[in-house]
C-alpha cells in the first residue's frame, strides 16, 4: 500500500488516542457478545450437506455400521486384589476369550494406561504381560496403576476397590 496512507493513520492515532481506544473497546465488546453465542457441534455427520438421495439409500440399506453387543462380568469380593483372586479372574477371562462369539475383552489386566518414564510417556497394560500378577512386586505395581488411572476407575474397578469388571464385545 501507499506510505502516505500509513503515515496518515499513524498521525490520526497519535492525535486522537482516546477515540481510538474507545473504538477498540466497543468493537471488542461487540465481538465478545457474538462470540458467546458461537456453538460447536462435535458430530461430524452434521457437517455434511443433507443429500436426499443419500439419506434415502441409507434408510433403505442401513448405515453399514455393525451393531456391537457388550457384556460385562463383575467380580465382587471384600478383597479382590489378591494373587489368588486375580489368578481366578484371569482363568475365567481366558476361558471366555477363546469363545467364538467374543471379539474383544477389556479386563483389569489388559487395560492400557500411561506411565511417566523420565520425561517420556510410556503406554503399557495395567499388568505386565496382560495377565494376572504372579508375585507381590507385580501385584503392588498393578494396584498402584489401577487406582491412579482415572479411566480404570468405574470401568474395570469400583471406587472402593471391591468390584473388578470385565467388558466383552
Amino acid at each position: 500500500m501507499n506510505k502516505k496512507f500509513f503515515h496518515r493513520m499513524l498521525n490520526v492515532t497519535i492525535q486522537h488516542p482516546y477515540i481510538i481506544f474507545a473504538a477498540v473497546v466497543v468493537i471488542t465488546v461487540i465481538m465478545g457478545y457474538f462470540m458467546v453465542k458461537v456453538k460447536i457441534d462435535p458430530d461430524a455427520a452434521n457437517l455434511l450437506p443433507a443429500n436426499k438421495e443419500a439419506l434415502e439409500l441409507a434408510k433403505q440399506y442401513g448405515t453399514g455400521e455393525e451393531q456391537a453387543e457388550y457384556m460385562m462380568i463383575a467380580f465382587e469380593s471384600s478383597n479382590p486384589l489378591t494373587l489368588e483372586s486375580l489368578a481366578a479372574l484371569q482363568d475365567a477371562v481366558t476361558r471366555i476369550e477363546v469363545l467364538q462369539e467374543v471379539k474383544s475383552v477389556i479386563s483389569p489386566f489388559n487395560l492400557i494406561t500411561f506411565q511417566k518414564d523420565g520425561k517420556r510417556l510410556q503406554i503399557m497394560p495395567m499388568s505386565p504381560g496382560n495377565r494376572a500378577p504372579k508375585n507381590d512386586e507385580e501385584l503392588e505395581k498393578f494396584k498402584d496403576r489401577l487406582f491412579k488411572d482415572p479411566f480404570a476407575k468405574k470401568m474395570v474397578i469400583s471406587e472402593d476397590g471391591t468390584v473388578l469388571n470385565v467388558v466383552m464385545s
